[in-house]
């Protein structure tokens, strides 16, 4: 009988996602390094071997998603609001998705969890839109101002679709509703 081979591949991907599965129910602040382990079966300490920490493996949980909005952002301004709609209403699998929403939503209400939240969403949102402003000649302030209206836009959609379960809202309707946030303020629309 030869020994179990190792996979160290296949034994990160499932304690991602025993992580992303523990995080959707119960928020970063319900979840321990253990919790991780004992979903995933291995030892705790490979978790933190493999990631260095749960918040490292929140952040990976999460941020799947972050190149996607990335590339959204990229490209003209006059066609962002349309290229986020679509990333925000067409998302690469709606579990996925789901399970990322449930893990923010319940991760919020710890002061830890929304510590990194907002790091997250600073890393791959606000921050590289506010540059993309700044360089279209906006001032950083009103750069600023927009990319936080950008960020309720999208996090108000976000959490409405999870927690009402209505349809998503049309692309279209969505883009109007990034076109208005874009727009200085006190603009007519």
């Amino acid at each position: 009988m030869s020994p179990r081979r190792r996979d160290a591949d296949a034994t990160r991907e499932v304690i991602v996602e025993a992580a992303s599965r523990a995080f959707s129910e119960r928020g970063y602040g319900g979840v321990t390094v253990r919790d991780i382990a004992t979903a995933a079966g291995v030892d705790p300490a490979l978790v933190v071997r493999y990631f260095g920490s749960k918040a490292a493996l929140f952040a990976l949980s999460l941020g799947a998603g972050g190149p996607l909005l990335a590339a959204a952002l990229e490209g003209p301004l006059l066609g962002l609001p349309q290229r986020v709609a679509e990333f925000m209403v067409t998302k690469p699998t709606a579990s996925a998705g789901d399970n990322a929403l449930s893990a923010l939503v319940l991760s919020a209400a710890d002061s830890e969890g929304r510590a990194l939240l907002g790091a997250l969403i600073a890393e791959h949102l606000e921050t590289p839109l506010v540059e993309r402003l700044v360089s279209s000649g906006l001032t950083t302030e009103a750069a600023a101002e927009r990319a936080r209206a950008v960020t309720a836009v999208i996090l108000g959609h976000a959490l409405a679709t999870a927690a009402l379960s209505p349809p998503h809202l049309p692309i279209d309707r969505v883009a109007a509703l990034l076109t208005a946030a874009l727009a200085p303020a006190g603009a007519p629309q």
